[in-house]
């Protein structure tokens, strides 16, 4: 079996408020990930990790969602990553693999999450990204001080899927400061498998990113 954890628990402090449960054309955005996740016949249930100050907000919604199989609310943590342990720490070990997404990311498409799935390595996992095509500078100060080969270089996004003994094995360290799930098990000595998204997966980090998004669902 498998399970689904979507992350919504962020401040939106770049965004300046809760850019999870902005509306975005007729629904909120975190609800695009869960409709993607409610109707994948992968995942046999849904952790969605909210922020505590939106928590009761999002309980209300879930009151008349039309789910297909059962999702467990959960309260966020004071970093990403703690966030995502708390419903890690909450599925049994029944469950073969996880997968992990932020609901900020609302184009996510289900082939992606059959994808990370099905591409999951043995004792490790597997995540979507981007290749990077551009030029990259490393700065200090704002002025560039080299440029950086960016040959096999990808930006890292999500979903990602893990052996879910694996994930929960790796938590036995300091886990805190890291910014994703695959670089946890990286520093575990895991291996991961990175191949590219189905869509164009924009994160909305900022207010532009919103209308982005909204722009490309407008034209589908």
């Amino acid at each position: 079996m498998n399970a689904g954890v979507i992350v919504a628990a962020g401040k939106g402090e770049r965004y300046g408020s809760y850019k999870q449960i902005k509306i975005l054309l007729n629904k909120k955005v975190y609800q695009y990930s869960l409709d993607i996740f409610n109707t994948s016949d992968l995942i046999d249930s849904i952790y969605l990790v909210v922020a505590q100050e939106i928590y009761n907000s999002v309980e209300e919604d879930l009151k008349s969602y039309q789910n297909n199989k059962p999702i467990l609310l959960c309260k966020g943590g004071s970093t990403r990553a703690q966030s995502v342990y708390n419903a890690i720490e909450r599925i049994n070990s029944s469950y073969d693999k996880v997968c992990i997404h932020d609901a900020v990311r609302p184009l996510i498409q289900k082939k992606d999450i059959e994808n990370v799935l099905l591409n999951c390595m043995e004792n490790g996992g597997c995540i979507v990204g981007d290749k990077i095509n551009e030029t990259l500078k490393k700065t200090n100060d704002d002025k560039v001080i080299e440029t950086v080969n960016r040959t096999n270089m990808w930006l890292s996004q999500t979903p990602q899927a893990f052996c879910l003994k694996t994930l929960k094995n790796c938590y036995n360290n300091d886990f805190d400061h890291f910014t994703d799930e695959a670089s946890l098990l990286e520093s575990n000595g895991h291996n991961i498998r990175v191949i590219n998204s189905v869509n164009k997966n924009i994160k909305i980090t900022e207010k532009k990113d919103l209308e982005l998004v909204k722009q490309l669902l407008s034209n589908e």
